[in-house]
């Protein structure tokens, strides 16, 4: 099966491209409980750049609060669930917001990735394919104005003197 992309396939391929952009930048902002929480080797969730800093702040967290368990064994110390807590979190909030965060790397990765596809795509766009795409967007942006007879189209076309 090829991946190549024949010229009659540009278009559609544009448009999904496009859609899926769309779709990805219309994800709903996480709010984040932990944002001023700083964790070592790793920084703010919010502050979080790359897969890998996801996966090492998540492993502090966990080994954090495994650590607090283990040390109440040892010590025969009886903590309830809401002991077992990380800097004031517990383990679902803090595993809630990391997932968030790679969510959100994730998708800004791949918007990165599509827009680059994008361009590449442009650049094999027809003429014809341009005017439509330009006409879908102009009809998308003035898709709220009704009606364009409330005016005089003379009034339009005078020349200034």
């Amino acid at each position: 099966m090829s991946t190549k992309i024949e010229k009659d396939q540009v278009l559609t391929k544009y448009r999904g491209i496009s859609g899926k952009i769309k779709k990805l930048k219309s994800t709903p902002e996480f709010t984040y409980k932990t944002m001023h929480k700083f964790i070592p080797g790793a920084g703010a969730v919010t502050d979080l750049k790359s897969e890998k800093d996801v996966a090492i702040a998540h492993s502090v967290v966990n080994r954090e609060i495994a650590m607090i368990k283990v040390s109440a064994n040892e010590l025969g110390i009886e903590l309830n669930s809401k002991d077992y807590q990380y800097m004031g979190f517990s383990l679902k909030v803090w595993n809630e917001e990391i997932v968030n965060r790679l969510t959100e790397i994730r998708n800004t990765n791949e918007i990165n990735k599509l827009t680059k596809a994008k361009e590449i795509l442009k650049g094999h766009l027809s003429e014809a394919d341009l005017f439509d795409l330009d006409m879908m967007n102009l009809g998308a942006d003035l898709s709220d104005v009704d009606d364009y007879s409330d005016f005089d189209s003379d009034d339009v076309f005078e020349e200034e003197d």
